[in-house]
């Protein structure tokens, strides 16, 4: 399973209704079944806790008897315990979040690997880290491997965009194509977004992974040899990838539907009173928190950092990622990393990994 963004947030979503429900067994006769599977996997009430008799023999009846049918799961960034609010509309209910059962991941699933943004100051993008119940961690064959890398949300997903979608509600659908004429487009980092690439595919591989699915709207489907898909994305990374727009949180504004036309009102509001700004605009860096003194990789939470200021040695000729893909102050002035490297050197503890 797969995850980037919102899609992070679907797949272990998705996980988690495993938990509670397990994989339904096909059934014509059993539509409404499936259908009440995902509600009681959105009920909070204690009788349909994954652990409780009746979601016990609920699955055993009723659901294909796998005790970890999800083998691996690659998720990108996901953010938000609760995911990201959606506006709704035509109920006139506001913002909606959906939420998980709980922010552990379960026991349905054999190993994680899980790429985090360092560098992303949006204040909706909170990241919610993959973790297991402490009672799980001497499980052998589950492992979660998490690791902070450099740039945006929107560089690690690789996402060109314009802020808000086009499409959706009817609102969406009228309004958002004409404002997004008049604002700025976000272009990723590619350098970024193929480093985390390439340790995902790494990922994948380590664990038994075999070929690739290719793209191919002419023909068949090529399958790609996994050596093969990592050492492409190494010879782009180093050749080809272009750069990006960096961190555009301090100029939010003309990035959003119509900004090249509001921004300047918007900032000069901004100056008269700076609170309302700040709640809706003001960037919020990201914190890296500490993986606790005796963390192995199997620990509730796990946190590896990559160091963008050291020479990387699995690539050719040992580049340092800052430099190639032009990680400056100007381009992306989060101090996350700095903040959290003063905090382990001054507790005394190696931070890299």
């Amino acid at each position: 399973m797969f995850g980037i963004s919102r899609g992070a947030y679907i797949v272990r979503s998705v996980a988690g209704l495993i938990n509670n429900c397990g994989i339904i067994i096909q059934n014509p006769a059993n539509t409404a079944l499936i259908d009440q599977a995902y509600s009681l996997y959105r009920n909070p009430h204690p009788i349909h806790h994954p652990s409780s008799p009746e979601m016990v023999d609920f699955r055993s009846r009723v659901s294909h008897a796998v005790r970890t049918p999800i083998k691996f799961m690659g998720i990108f960034d996901t953010v938000g315990s609760r995911g990201i609010p959606r506006l709704n509309y035509d109920t006139g209910t506001g913002f909606e979040w959906p939420e998980f059962y709980d922010n552990v991941v379960s026991t349905v699933v054999e190993k994680v690997y899980h790429a985090l943004a360092i560098h992303d100051r949006f204040w909706i993008f909170e990241p919610c880290l993959a973790s297991r119940d402490p009672r799980h961690t001497a499980l052998a064959n589950l492992r979660i491997s998490q690791k902070w890398f450099p740039g945006c949300h929107y560089d690690l997903a690789r996402q060109e965009f314009q802020f808000f979608r086009e499409g959706g509600s009817w609102l969406e659908a009228i309004s958002f194509p004409i404002l997004n004429l008049f604002s700025k487009t976000v272009t990723p980092n590619h350098k970024l977004a193929d480093m985390v690439l390439i340790w995902m595919l790494k990922g994948i591989r380590a664990e038994g992974g075999g070929d690739i699915i290719g793209s191919n709207t002419n023909g068949p489907v090529p399958l790609i040899p996994i050596q093969t898909a990592i050492d492409n994305t190494i010879q782009r990374l180093i050749n080809q990838s272009p750069t990006g727009t960096g961190d555009m949180y301090a100029d939010i504004v003309s990035y959003l539907p119509g900004g090249r036309f509001f921004s300047p009102l918007v900032n000069w509001l901004g100056r008269l009173d700076e609170t309302p700004y700040a709640i809706l605009f003001k960037p919020v860096e990201r914190m890296i928190p500490d993986h606790g003194m005796n963390s192995i990789a199997g620990a509730p939470i796990w946190n590896q950092v990559y160091d963008y200021d050291a020479p990387d040695t699995s690539l050719p000729g040992h580049p340092i990622l800052r430099a190639i893909a032009d990680i400056d102050v100007g381009r992306y002035p989060s101090r996350t990393l700095e903040k959290f490297v003063a905090y382990m050197n001054g507790v005394g503890r190696p931070w890299r990994g």
